[in-house]
């Protein structure tokens, strides 16, 4: 039942392109498209937009009236509105209320006007594949599927509750030793693994392949028993908590470039005993974390001003995104940011998320760590998306200084690194504030210490988003690395003129030595013949 796009008599290449007729079928017509005449990938999102309502809802668009744009849209509008969601969806799908309106808010926006509002194919793809796993992860009692059901193998097309959070079927090959585990299970998105597969990835919690330890728990480097090449990070908790379940099917939907991505889990015993475990495994990140990188024990290479620049955007955009879904993380601080292959920022640690209702979520007591944590969330113990911009602000300082939280002055004083750049700052010494291998320049480290204070501000509502963060710092990076590219560009015209100058100089050079040395040989052949003569004259005499 895989479904395949068809009839492409009608394609029509590029943007924008000029029609002589509005082509396509009524009802799935793009308005903007029938009214313009103009070919755009829009379009295309509008039609698909109607097609998924028609199958969130069972009824056919052209029932209503032939325009599908106004009464189809406008009924389903009017179903949310009014919270009628129950007579939206079609009855033989049996889906939740939240399901069906879930599925509604990502119909509509293909439908929206002006047409450059509406989201990619790309972004509603995205969408829908969280949303499945979104199914999987809270009904799997109400779904009648199996990722490895051929039809008539008499596989059960049930899902038990260890394999809620799995992908279809895995194409690739095994090791006869778990290949009825992996058959079982699928690829490994997110999944429950035994006890068992996790001591062998991790060889019996050898010391050796521990590789960090913190409050909450140790972290171990761990290759996957599934097919012996994957690289796990580990996370065996030490504080047991009754939300982990939730958490772990909360995150498991959660996927972007910026944050450490969810492999697996694992739950056992009783909670109740002692040998109760909560293990979480996510990608592994083989350069570590920031804080490795920014304050090391030994010296590796000092992270570049781009490179924290991109880390910096990188953080911001991953938790603008957790903040779309109302997600708080709440343990923003450079051990918690860990760093691939490319140096590409990810978030992780998320023992601490929390999900807000609205704009605020009220704590028993305060979580986070000490000289991150926003003053304001300690005074009101409320977790708002307004808390991680606090600590996204002071880590900010951290790659901006090269300074920790609290480091200790010359004299021997404590100081505050957000007191320490708001007085450099007050005195104009900017020079001393930013950290000399960056090598950056006095109006960039200004203007990114401007923005970071902003971050850390007192009134939390003049904070900026994260999005608003990470956009200003896409801009600074455009504007000094352009203009850094443009200046080093010229400068290698410069050299070539100049090689081009030396060369030309050189050449004149060169012929001029030549006609010198041609000058010197004929003169010197002439007084050679005149003496010879001269010779022969003296012999004949």
């Amino acid at each position: 039942m895989q479904a395949k796009i068809s009839a492409f008599g009608a394609v029509r290449m590029g943007y924008d392109e000029q029609m002589v007729q509005c082509m396509g079928t009524h009802g799935y017509i793009d308005p903007a498209a029938r009214a313009n005449r103009n070919v755009r990938t829009s379009a295309d999102v509008y039609s698909f937009g109607v097609v998924m309502l028609e199958m969130l809802t069972g009824r056919k668009a052209v029932e209503w009236d032939g325009n599908a744009d106004s009464n189809f849209k406008g009924w389903v509008v009017q179903c949310l509105y009014e919270r009628n969601t129950s007579l939206i969806g079609d009855p033989h799908l049996k889906a939740p209320d939240s399901l069906v309106a879930r599925m509604a808010d990502l119909a509509l926006p293909c439908l929206a006007m002006p047409p450059d509002s509406r989201p990619s194919m790309a972004r509603v793809i995205h969408d829908l594949e969280a949303v499945k796993v979104f199914i999987a992860s809270q009904w799997a009692d109400l779904i009648n599927w199996s990722p490895n059901a051929r039809g008539g193998d008499g596989a059960s097309g049930d899902l038990t509750s260890g394999e809620v959070l799995q992908g279809p079927t895995p194409t690739i090959a095994r090791t006869s030793s778990n290949a009825a585990a992996a058959e079982r299970r699928g690829p490994l998105l997110c999944q429950q693994l035994s006890v068992g597969e996790v001591v062998r990835a991790t060889n019996g919690w050898a010391e050796e392949s521990r590789i960090g330890s913190g409050g909450f728990g140790d972290v171990y480097r761990g290759v996957s028993p599934l097919d012996g090449s994957t690289v796990w990070a580990v996370k065996r908790a030490k504080v047991l908590t009754n939300d982990f379940r939730r958490e772990v099917n909360e995150m498991a939907t959660k996927h972007h470039p910026n944050l450490v991505r969810l492999l697996g889990f694992c739950i056992d015993g009783d909670a109740a005993s002692e040998n109760m475990e909560q293990i979480a495994i996510y990608e592994f990140m083989p350069n570590g974390d920031l804080e490795k990188r920014l304050h090391p024990a030994t010296s590796p290479e000092p992270l570049s001003l781009r490179q924290r620049v991109d880390i910096l955007i990188g953080m911001a955009r991953g938790l603008e995104y957790l903040h779309s879904f109302g997600i708080v993380h709440r343990d923003i601080k450079p051990a918690n940011i860990l760093l691939d292959a490319n140096m590409k920022a990810k978030l992780s640690d998320f023992g601490l998320v929390r999900m807000v209702e609205g704009t605020t979520c009220q704590s028993t007591r305060v979580m986070g760590t000490p000289g991150y944590v926003d003053p304001a969330y300690s005074l009101t113990h409320k977790a708002t998306p307004t808390i991680d911009v606090y600590s996204f602000g002071i880590v900010m300082l951290e790659l901006l200084t090269g300074h920790r939280v609290v480091f200790i002055m010359d004299g021997g004083a404590p100081m505050n690194i957000k007191e320490w750049v708001e007085q450099h700052i007050a005195c104009g010494d900017i020079s001393a504030i930013g950290d000399p291998f960056m090598r950056a320049p006095d109006s960039l480290v200004l203007r990114m210490a401007r923005l970071a204070l902003r971050c850390t501000a007192a009134l939390t509502a003049s904070r900026p988003t994260m999005g608003e963060a990470a956009t200003e710092l896409e801009v600074l990076k455009k504007e000094f690395f352009g203009a850094e590219s443009s200046r080093m560009a010229q400068r290698v015209d410069e050299q070539m003129q100049s090689l081009r100058l030396t060369h030309r100089d050189l050449r004149e050079e060169l012929q001029m030595i030549a006609g010198i040395e041609s000058s010197v040989s004929m003169g010197s052949g002439r007084r050679l013949s005149g003496g010879s003569v001269r010779r022969d004259e003296d012999r004949g005499s």
